[in-house]
């Protein structure tokens, strides 16, 4: 679950990232975004609808999910070595981007999914529960 958390994290920073090519304004990343979390900040009647989502596609998306960690550790791995080999490192950063792309293409729908079933003010509370402001806390 742990694992899950972690890559859920990185989709929602992909997320601010996208909103900071949009916008061309500096974005604040608040490491403290969790899944959790993000479920926590929806109003009552929309936590358990977006839940159930994850939970139910997790057959879905969860080999893929598992597969970021596995080549995550390979490029952490070629960073830590004694001798920096950069064409190591290039490639498994090459894998682990596509290992990213793998699991986007899945779960990506399913967070669609999850988000279309809750109210509209549940999915203000998604966007609000991002910092917006550039010198976040």
């Amino acid at each position: 679950m742990l694992l899950a958390s972690i890559m859920l994290n990185l989709f929602f920073l992909s997320f601010l990232g996208i909103r900071y090519a949009q916008n061309r304004s500096p974005v604040c990343i608040d490491r403290r975004i969790t899944i959790n979390g993000l479920i926590a900040s929806l109003p009552r009647e929309d936590q358990k609808k977006f839940a159930q989502v994850l939970q139910q596609d997790k057959p879905r998306y969860w080999d893929q999910l598992l597969a970021i960690g596995v080549k995550r550790a390979a490029l952490d791995k070629a960073v830590l070595a004694p001798e920096f080999a950069l064409d190591r490192v290039q490639a498994d950063f090459r894998d682990w981007q596509v290992s990213w792309n793998d699991f986007m293409t899945v779960f990506g729908m399913t967070l669609i999914d999850a988000t279309a079933r809750i109210s509209p003010q549940g999915r203000q509370a998604l966007i609000q529960a991002f910092p917006n402001h550039p010198h976040c806390n």
